[in-house]
């Protein structure tokens, strides 16, 4: 009973970010709309009308990103995708970095001369 308390109060906490993630990117684009279509009928500076709605449109990737960081499912699936490239990727620089000292070992390398 106490685990599902648990499991709902997270849920509870996921959907109040999402909503305000939501109302924060959507509000100063609605404002402006709203502003634009009863008092300035267009008269109202493009960068202005442009940086609401762009705002707007990356609500997007707020609303994934607290999706990934407030589900413990999928954040853990997140990290093992992400860090399993990580380790490959170190990986591979670590093998090339043996191969290149192991090559430089054998004595293959001539003098410099001057």
């Amino acid at each position: 009973m106490l685990k599902k308390i648990r499991v709902e109060k997270e849920l509870t906490i996921s959907a109040l970010i999402l909503i305000a993630g939501f109302m924060i990117s959507w509000t100063p684009y609605a404002i402006v709309s709203m502003y634009t279509a009863f008092f300035d009928h267009g008269k109202m500076d493009p960068l202005a009308a442009t940086i609401p709605s762009m705002f707007a449109k990356i609500s997007l990737v707020w609303s994934s990103g607290i999706y990934i960081f407030t589900n413990k499912q999928v954040l853990k699936k997140f990290k093992k995708q992400f860090l399993n490239i990580e380790e490959q990727k170190s990986l591979t620089l670590m093998q090339s970095t043996t191969q290149n000292r192991n090559l430089g070992s054998k004595g293959d390398s001539q003098p410099i001369s001057t």
